[in-house]
């Protein structure tokens, strides 16, 4: 009965409306792209741009990570390292649209204002990580100064660096006040 019912509409509508139902049929792929497009952009991840230079720096951390293998003579497994690869682009897509969702989050209609720099020092801090690591890979060393920015480990020279810096004092000297 159901079938019966959508087949005379479906009949009724070809009939009465032809040009529309097959201006219709022919937009409508467009159309799901387009709103596709649009609801990924506001609500996912917009940023392109960013997102290409992430996905080379990424490629170059993979490509060296295949050199410190074969440089150092150590077996790899092409099924894992691709695994790890297929993880952390996973990874990165999760956290980038997870900021994405942060910072354009819409409060009234407006914009939160405090994105605009969170997003310059957080995308920074993504790929330094992996430039690191591309460092690490090839054998290069950063200056103690530089790296301890990146190093987990390191995170409370950073917190004190900071409050010296806030203090008014020399970062690099490690006395704090004037």
């Amino acid at each position: 009965m159901k079938t019966l019912l959508n087949d005379l509409i479906s009949d009724f509508t070809e009939e009465i409306f032809p040009d529309v139902v097959l201006w219709v049929g022919k937009l409508s792929p467009f159309l799901a792209t387009v709103i596709f497009t649009e609801v990924f952009q506001k609500y996912i991840f917009s940023d392109f741009n960013y997102l290409m230079f992430l996905g080379v720096v990424v490629v170059l951390d993979v490509l060296s990570k295949f050199y410190y293998l074969w440089d150092n003579k150590k077996p790899f497994e092409f099924k894992k390292l691709v695994e790890k690869f297929t993880l952390k682009l996973l990874k990165y897509f999760i956290f980038v649209s997870a900021m994405h969702v942060f910072l354009k989050l819409e409060v009234e209609g407006r914009v939160m204002e405090y994105g605009f720099y969170i997003k310059y020092l957080v995308y920074s801090l993504l790929i330094s990580s992996d430039v690191k690591s591309i460092l690490g890979n090839l054998g290069i060393t950063l200056p103690k100064e530089i790296s301890k920015y990146l190093d987990k480990d390191k995170e409370e020279d950073v917190k004190t660096d900071l409050k010296t810096f806030a203090d008014g004092g020399d970062v690099n000297s490690g006395g704090g006040g004037n």
